[in-house]
């Protein structure tokens, strides 16, 4: 239900290979991603919102690894893109690597330390996670990331292959709900606290987070 893309995707779509799916009302990321996922047939899934960008090596240098190592999910770096509006067009002012993190489950049982964009994993693996989490309208990827942490160690990629956009007025996605980031993750240590009871030294660092305290 967002802005009608069909001209783009047909362009591209040559080889007939592209799926494109609408939905008549907007019903949120992690719907709009179950519903890619009902379609996908490859191996692998990758994850590109509308404003992200992959670079051209950035499929192939995942799919690459995952091929010739045992990981069935691994995980690159990203630019951060900072846009500022000027004369009516938003301009990149400033770029750098905030996420760049070896792999540690309990460090993602407390936060997400990754885009999305940066996630490949085998199709295969939600056969035992399930899939996106429709009730989350934020971080729900993050409630991914950590069901699918408890099943598998991820590999990381210490290679940039990926750009992502912020913006301080509130447009990008990153920047336009925070106070429902914090709702959303109250939800997720709700919902993992059996984790969490496993791994009591993690709860003081938990009960920080919430209240805003490093």
């Amino acid at each position: 239900a967002g802005v009608e893309v069909e001209d783009i995707v047909s362009s591209f779509n040559v080889r007939k290979n592209v799926t494109s799916i609408r939905h008549s009302q907007n019903r949120g990321l992690a719907s709009a991603r179950n519903s890619g996922l009902g379609v996908a047939r490859g191996k692998y899934i990758a994850y590109l919102d509308d404003d992200d960008r992959f670079a051209s090596n950035h499929l192939e240098t995942l799919v690459s690894f995952l091929e010739q190592n045992p990981h069935k999910v691994a995980y690159t770096d990203a630019w951060q893109i900072i846009q500022q509006k000027k004369n009516g067009v938003y301009t990149e002012t400033g770029r750098h690597v905030p996420y760049s993190q070896e792999f540690n489950a309990d460090k993602l049982l407390l936060c997400n330390y990754f885009p999305v964009l940066c996630m490949m994993h085998e199709k295969a693996c939600l056969d035992k996670t399930g899939n996106f989490d429709e009730t989350l309208t934020t971080h729900e990827d993050w409630d991914l990331w950590i069901r699918l942490s408890r099943h598998y160690t991820f590999a990381h990629i210490k290679k940039v292959t990926a750009e992502f956009t912020f913006r301080f007025d509130g447009s990008s996605m990153t920047s336009c709900i925070p106070s429902d980031f914090l709702r959303t993750k109250r939800l997720i240590y709700e919902k993992y606290d059996e984790y969490f009871r496993l791994r009591p030294h993690l709860i003081p660092v938990r009960d920080r987070k919430l209240t805003g305290i490093r």
